[in-house]
């Protein structure tokens, strides 16, 4: 048995691969079950040639606006509880949802009404009862998470382009952290905390103020998401003022479609 050349041509990515082998070469008429095996082509590298700041920037826009888009046709429960001094000063129960501008709006149950799963199970909306009014600082930290919470796509934008931003690699290969300088006013500073296994945010803070610089306020966003689905929510947010001995805690749960 003599053994000849077989060239054999295959497609790896955007090129043509020319493999040549020996092989058996039989005599006429004769039938053969020789196998030939051929190498599996390399697996083409990531075309995206872009630094990875600006990789992982584009992935945290994209969560952004596709959350806030699939969370148009969602109601949720928001519960907020007030603590001033170290006490529980104040809490308050609402059921949530986005109108038509993509503005959102909480309705305040009635604290021994009927529950909020009553109205979310019949999709219907709540009525809105008069709730004892929160204390100005808590009024004016609610204010602060609404403006910071969740960050602002065009403002992220425009903290990149204006080069207030940096990223950190917090776990190699598994996370990276965002930070936004500036965001709303001078000297503040908001970070986003991307997974990169899942391409989700995980986290969001922001380190902000009231009034004055030296009224610090810190803002601490616990992302989840919701059952089955890869819309995300923030599930926990922390607001805490030291200067006013002040914390708020706002969970948002119970998310069904309208």
């Amino acid at each position: 048995m003599r053994k000849g050349r077989i060239f054999l041509v295959f497609a790896a990515g955007t090129s043509l691969v020319l493999v040549s082998i020996h092989a058996p070469v039989l005599a006429e008429g004769t039938k053969s079950e020789h196998r030939i095996a051929v190498p599996a082509p390399t697996p083409t590298p990531s075309t995206d040639s872009r630094p990875a700041a600006d990789r992982h920037f584009d992935t945290v826009l994209e969560c952004l606006i596709q959350n806030r888009q699939d969370l148009m046709s969602y109601h949720w429960v928001e519960n907020t509880v007030v603590r001033a001094s170290g006490q529980s000063s104040a809490s308050q129960t609402s059921i949530c949802r986005f109108d038509e501008k993509a503005h959102l709006r909480r309705t305040p149950l009635a604290p021994h009404g009927a529950s909020a799963d009553v109205y979310l199970a019949k999709s219907e909306q709540a009525e809105s009862v008069k709730q004892p009014p929160l204390a100005p600082d808590a009024r004016a930290a609610l204010e602060l998470m609404n403006a910071y919470m969740p960050p602002d796509p065009d403002r992220l934008q425009h903290c990149k382009e204006h080069g207030e931003m940096t990223m950190t690699v917090t776990e190699p290969g598994k996370q990276v952290r965002l930070d936004f300088k500036n965001y709303m006013k001078p000297g503040d500073r908001v970070a986003v905390m991307l997974n990169l296994a899942t391409g989700r945010i995980a986290n969001v803070t922001a380190n902000t103020f009231f009034d004055k610089s030296t009224d610090a306020v810190t803002l601490n966003a616990q992302m989840a998401t919701i059952k089955n689905r890869h819309t995300a929510y923030p599930a926990k947010i922390s607001i805490d003022s030291p200067a006013r001995q002040l914390s708020v805690m706002v969970t948002n749960s119970e998310y069904r479609k309208l």
